[in-house]
C-alpha cells in the first residue's frame, strides 16, 4: 500500500519486546520515535547517555524522511509521482536510488510470479486506498485495471524505465519501508553505532543486541488484538517484515476485503492471516512478506523451502478461534509460541525436517 499521512499505521505490527531499563550510567536501549510514511518509525539505539545518541538517532530518522519523500505516491513532487506523471511519454530517467528500489521490486515481482508486483497502483487507486474512499470495485473494473498491471509491461534498462502500455504506474508502497530500514542500519553503522533496532511500523531491522541481551526479541502480534502477540522471534543483524490483511477492509455482501492485493487477480488476498518474513535486508523481507502473503500457504511454503535467504512465519486461521502457525524449521532455536497462545495457536514446522506439529 502506498505511503500517505493519511494512511493506516500497518496491518500487523510486530513489536519490540522491551527489556528492563538499567541503572543510570549504565547502557540501556534508547528509543526515538517519529511520524513517517504514515506511521511511526523508531530508532532504538543501546547507549549509557540518551542525549549523545540524540544525534545518531536523528541520522537514522532522517533516512526515513529522505525515503519517503523520493517514494510516497501521496506528495506529487516526489521522484515516484513524477515517474509516473511521465510514464506514458517515453523512457523516463531514475536516480541511484529509485533504480536500485524499482529493480528490485521487479526482480521479486518475477521471482514470486507476480504476487509482488510495483505496478498494482492502478488496482490500489481503484480499491480507493489511494487518493480515494475504500471501497469493492466491481469485477468489469478491476479486468480493466489489471490492464494496464503486470510487471512484464515495464522495462528497466540501466537508469531509464519504459512501460509497454498506457496508464502503467508504480507503487512502492510494499518494499519503500524496508528501504528506509535498510537506510537507517547503513546510516547509523557509518556513524560507528555497534548495537540498535530500527522500525517503520513492524519492518524491522537489527544491529548488534540490546544490552545485557544475547537477541532482539520480537513479538508477532495476535491477529485478534491490537496489544498482545502469540509467538517471540529472535533476531540477529538481520531484518523482519509481516504483512497481514485483517486490520484494514472493507466490506460487500457479509466478505472482507482487506487492503493487501494480489496483483495477478486484482482482488483481495485470501488464506493466510498474516506472513512474517527474516531476510538479510528489510528491503526484500519487506516486499517478500507481500509476496507470500499473495501466494498462499502450500505455495509460500514451498517457496520459503526452497529458498537459503529467507524464512517465514505463516500464520492460518483454522476454525473456532483457533489458528495454524507454519513455521520454517530453520527457525526452530529463534521462535517460541507465547504460553498463554497455545489454546489458539497451533504451530506446525516445514521445510528442512519432515513436517511436525507442536
Amino acid at each position: 500500500m502506498p505511503t500517505s499521512p493519511r494512511s493506516a499505521a500497518v496491518l500487523v505490527v510486530v513489536a519490540l519486546l522491551a527489556g528492563p531499563t538499567t541503572a543510570d550510567g549504565a547502557d540501556r536501549v534508547v528509543r526515538y520515535s517519529v511520524h513517517t510514511m504514515g506511521t511511526i518509525g523508531t530508532v532504538a539505539v543501546v547507549a549509557d547517555d540518551s542525549l549523545a545518541a540524540l544525534d545518531d538517532a536523528r541520522a537514522g530518522l532522517a533516512a526515513f524522511a529522505a525515503v519517503d519523500r523520493r517514494f510516497s505516491n501521496w506528495d506529487r513532487r516526489s521522484e515516484i509521482s513524477r515517474v509516473n506523471a511521465a510514464l506514458d511519454a517515453g523512457p523516463v530517467r531514475l536516480s541511484s536510488e529509485a533504480t536500485t528500489v524499482i529493480g528490485t521490486a521487479l526482480r521479486i515481482a518475477a521471482e514470486s510470479k507476480g504476487a509482488f508486483d510495483p505496478t498494482v497502483e492502478p488496482l490500489v487507486r481503484l480499491w480507493g486506498f489511494l487518493g480515494g474512499r475504500p471501497a469493492v470495485p466491481d469485477s468489469t473494473a478491476v479486468a480493466e485495471a489489471l490492464e494496464r498491471v503486470g510487471h512484464e509491461r515495464v522495462r528497466l534498462d540501466g537508469h531509464a524505465l519504459t512501460a509497454s502500455a498506457d496508464g502503467v504506474r508504480i507503487d512502492l508502497g510494499g518494499i519503500a519501508k524496508g528501504r528506509a530500514v535498510d537506510d537507517a542500519i547503513a546510516v547509523l553503522g557509518r556513524r560507528g553505532v555497534e548495537n540498535a533496532l530500527v522500525d517503520v511500523s513492524g519492518t524491522m531491522r537489527a544491529l548488534g543486541r540490546p544490552t545485557a541481551r544475547p537477541h532482539w526479541t520480537l513479538g508477532i502480534r495476535d491477529p485478534e488484538t491490537d496489544d498482545a502477540w502469540f509467538g517471540q522471534l529472535r533476531l540477529d543483524d538481520d531484518a523482519v517484515a509481516t504483512s497481514g490483511n485483517y486490520e484494514q477492509f472493507v466490506a460487500r455482501d457479509g466478505t472482507r476485503h482487506g487492503h493487501v492485493l494480489d496483483p495477478r487477480t486484482g482482488w483481495s488476498v485470501q488464506g493466510l492471516t498474516s506472513v512474517t518474513i527474516v531476510a538479510p535486508t528489510a528491503l526484500e523481507a519487506d516486499a517478500w512478506a507481500t509476496a507470500i502473503l499473495a501466494l498462499g500457504s502450500e505455495e509460500g511454503r514451498r517457496v520459503l523451502a526452497t529458498r537459503d535467504d529467507l524464512t517465514g512465519v505463516l500464520v492460518q486461521s483454522a476454525s473456532a478461534g483457533r489458528y495454524r502457525v507454519w513455521v520454517e524449521d530453520s527457525l526452530r532455536d529463534r521462535f517460541d509460541l507465547v504460553t498463554g497462545a497455545k489454546a489458539r495457536f497451533m504451530v506446525e514446522w516445514f521445510g528442512g525436517h519432515r513436517d511436525r506439529t507442536r
